[in-house]
Order: structure tokens, then sequence, then C-alpha cells
């Protein structure tokens, strides 16, 4: 008997066991799509979900802040005659001294009254704002034309808007208050007047001339300042003096370390100094993804022991099979069959219906995870937020669940094929 009767043997076997293969595909197809369905949402969250949550740092930046004032229950910035350690130039060209240390970001707020004037959507408002300035290099990634946001004397002053204030409009405001969503591209190029030094309820800068400047929406980024306006550093700068009669300091400055294993030297050496500093948004995105981990780790070990259900569940059929077949496979033997082919006709089929159902098994948690995917998000569409999709399938999960059923059928056909093998042949004819 050669490998070609082997097959030849399986697949009249297969023809006549239809259910045993309806059962062993449909049992593998369900272990095996399990798994996917489930990975396919953790990888969907961990990508799609948590980055829109969570604006985190890398974890080979630090964030540098001033300490606040403790008064126990609160914490309030510290007035000008306790200022104790500022974030201003001095430490900025310490920063750039430290070997350790690629680049130094800064982000300087307005500290004087600033009034936003401008027709929106055919409404005209006024309204004071906060606003803050932060180094171009910082958001030149997330801009379609980041040479546009730079400082620049002649023309109107560029903007950035916070990509979640942006969205945050457009599924919670705009809709509570009945007025039209605003596509990112409508948004692009929208001017308006800033005024500079005095505030629409009557307060002013404590120096220099109230006036007014043309400002024009560049871009939108997730670095942006949550709710208000977004301007080149250089601008915040000059007019910090202008209004403040003083020189200004930062409001943070953003460390980016060159080794990863440098980041707590650095950050315990801060802090000694006197400065506040974050790491990673304090771990928060780090402890949700570690979470969601954990869960996959939880869902793994359940895969397994669907695995191992599946194929005890095969294993008994296949038993009970290769009792019915006994006349057949001791035939097989008296023809010249070794040990070996016979075993590998048990294998054989188990993995055949174990191939397919590894197949099917993905197609429906693919199929499922779409489904899911388009009720979900027709129920989560109206929240700030909301990602584009909650499940992401990695190529490699079409191998792998092919893989994983064809392993176990394998694992569940071992001991039937091994009984089948140990059979003897005459007492196999004569019915014993």
């Amino acid at each position: 008997m050669n490998l070609a009767a082997v097959f030849h043997a399986v697949g009249q076997n297969l023809r006549r066991n239809r259910l045993f293969v309806a059962f062993a595909v449909f049992g593998v197809m369900l272990a095996s799509a399990i798994p996917v369905f489930f990975h396919g949402l953790s990888h969907g969250v961990e990508t799609g979900v948590l980055p829109r949550l969570f604006d985190q740092l890398p974890e080979t930046r630090l964030k540098l802040l001033e300490k606040p004032l403790d008064l126990g229950l609160f914490n309030l910035a510290k007035p000008d005659f306790l200022s104790g350690k500022r974030l201003d130039d001095a430490l900025v060209t310490r920063l750039h001294a430290e070997k350790a240390v690629s680049g130094v970001f800064k982000e300087m707020g307005l500290d004087f009254p600033i009034r936003v004037s401008g027709s929106l959507l055919g409404h005209g408002m006024t309204t004071d704002l906060i606003a803050n300035g932060i180094d171009p290099a910082v958001v030149k990634d997330e801009l379609n034309h980041p040479e546009r946001f730079a400082f620049n004397k002649d023309g109107p002053v560029p903007v950035l808007i916070s990509e979640n204030l942006f969205e945050l409009y457009n599924h919670a405001f705009a809709k509570t208050a009945g007025l039209p969503q605003i596509k990112k591209k409508s948004i692009l190029g929208f001017r308006f007047d800033l005024t500079l030094g005095r505030s629409g309820i009557g307060g002013r800068a404590r120096t220099g001339t109230p006036r007014t400047v043309v400002c024009e929406v560049v871009g939108l980024s997730k670095r942006a300042i949550a709710i208000g306006l977004t301007v080149p550093l250089e601008y915040a700068k000059t007019w910090n003096r202008e209004f403040t009669g003083r020189e200004p300091v930062y409001r943070s400055v953003t460390v980016e370390v060159r080794d990863p294993q440098e980041v707590a030297r650095l950050a315990h050496s801060l802090e000694s100094q006197g400065y506040l500093v974050e790491t990673a948004n304090e771990g928060a995105a780090q402890k949700a993804t570690q979470g969601l981990r954990s869960l996959m780790n939880v869902i793994s070990g359940l895969s397994i022991l669907i695995m191992l259900l599946a194929a005890g569940g095969l294993m008994l059929v296949q038993y009970l099979l290769v009792r019915l077949r006994r006349r057949e496979l001791g035939l097989l033997r008296a023809c010249g069959a070794t040990r070996l082919e016979v075993s590998a006709v048990i294998a054989t089929e188990s993995l055949l219906a174990g191939f397919v159902g590894g197949w099917l098994g993905f197609a429906l948690a693919w199929l499922g995870g779409t489904l899911a995917d388009g009720w979900l998000l027709e129920r989560l569409g109206t929240l700030p937020f909301a990602p584009e999709s909650l499940f992401s399938f990695s190529f490699w999960l079409l191998p792998w669940a092919v893989l994983y059923g064809t392993f176990s059928t394998l694992l569940g056909a071992l001991p039937p094929a091994w009984m089948a093998s140990r059979m003897d042949p005459v007492r196999a004819l004569r019915g014993g």
C-alpha cells in the first residue's frame, strides 16, 4: 500500500462518514473562531480605541511642569513672589547640554486676556478663549503642510485646533444644539479675528495696547490645547512680552531622551531639582493596555481549553468509528497495509477536517467581527472619540486558525489511530 492508496482510502471513508466530517468541521470551526474573534476585538481596541482616549507620551519622553502650591485639598499655581523653579530658557539650555537628551520641546500659555470674534456657519460670535504656543516640531508629523504652522510676521497667524475638540463638537454639541456637523476639510482655512490684550467682559492686559490680528486654522492636532487655540511658540513669546511686561516662562517642557534606560535617571535628577515630572500620562494608557492584554491571556487560556475539549470530542467519535470500521481496517492490514499506513488513514481524515474547519473558523470570526463592528459603531457613533473600527484582524490569524484546527484534530486522532494500528487483522475480519 502506498501514499496514493492511503488518500484513496481516506476519500472513500470521508464520503461514507459524512456525519463525522460535519461534526469535526463544525467543532473545529467554533473552536478556532472564538479566539480569532476576541483577538481581533482586542487588537482593534488596542490600536483604534486606546490611542484616541490617551494622548500618551512615548516612554522616551518626559514632561516637565512647575510644582504647584500644595494647600492640602487644593493645588494652586504659584504666584510670582513664590516662583521657585521656573521653566525658562536657562533650563532649556541646561537640558540641551545633557548628553542623554536628543530634543527639547516647549509649550507656553498666553498670560493675558484674549477675545475671539468671527462668523461660524452664518452665526456671529464673540467669546473669550484660552490659547497656548508650542514648538512647531512637535506637530510636524501630524500636519499635511507643517511649513504653514510657523511664525510669520506678515499674513494671518496660523492656528491649530484640537482634534478631540473637533470631534466633541461634531458628536455632542452640534447634535444637542441642532447645528450642522463640520467636515475636517471645511475647517481648514477658516479665518477669524483674535483681539489681544482685551477680554469680552472688560478685562485688559497689564501692558501694551490691545490690537486685533487675523488667524487662520491650518490643521487639527492631538497635541493642540484641549479647548482653545494653539499657535507657534514664537507668537506666544512675542505676545507675552508685549502684554505682560516681563520675560515669559514656559508652561511645560517635553524632553526627548536618546536611550530609554536613561529615562528613570533623568526623571529622578529633574525631580530632585524641584520640577514635577510626568511620564506617559502617569502610565494610564499602559495600564489600560496591560489590562487588555491580561484579558487576552485569559482568553488564550480558554482557547487552549476549547482546543482540548474539541480534541476530546473528536477522539471519542474517532474511537467509535474505528470500532465500527474494524473489518475494513483489518482488510487493509490483510492486503499489506503497514501499521503506519493504517494510522495515516485515520490521522489524515482528521487533519483534512481540521484544515477545512480552521479556514471556516477564520471566515466565521471575520464575518462575526464585521457584523458586530457595524452594529456597535452605529450605536457608538454619537459618542465623542468613537473609533473607526473596533476590530482589527491581523494577517497571521488565518494561518494560525488553520494550524490551530489541524493541531486540535491531530491531537484527538492520535489515540484512535494508534488503536487502529494495533488491531489484530485476523480477529477484526472475524468480527472479534
